[in-house]
């Protein structure tokens, strides 16, 4: 299996940053701080950033279809 780095700093990759959003964080702070991302020289946070933001949308969206 093949795994994407997102954070080369820190060896951080996308399933790890997933699994922290799965887990409860909702901010770049929140991933930085489970994760390790974006805490090096930062060239990755605007990828993480954008994970972020997609996880959010897919979350709002899942709410709207599914409200409870």
């Amino acid at each position: 299996m093949s795994r994407k780095l997102i954070c080369l700093c820190n060896l951080v990759g996308e399933h790890e940053i997933e699994a922290a959003l799965r887990k409860g964080a909702v901010t770049s702070d929140q991933v930085k701080a489970i994760t390790g991302a974006g805490t090096g020289c930062g060239r990755c946070v605007p990828a993480l950033e954008k994970m972020v933001a997609e996880h959010r949308r897919a979350a709002s969206l899942q709410s709207k279809l599914f409200p409870d």
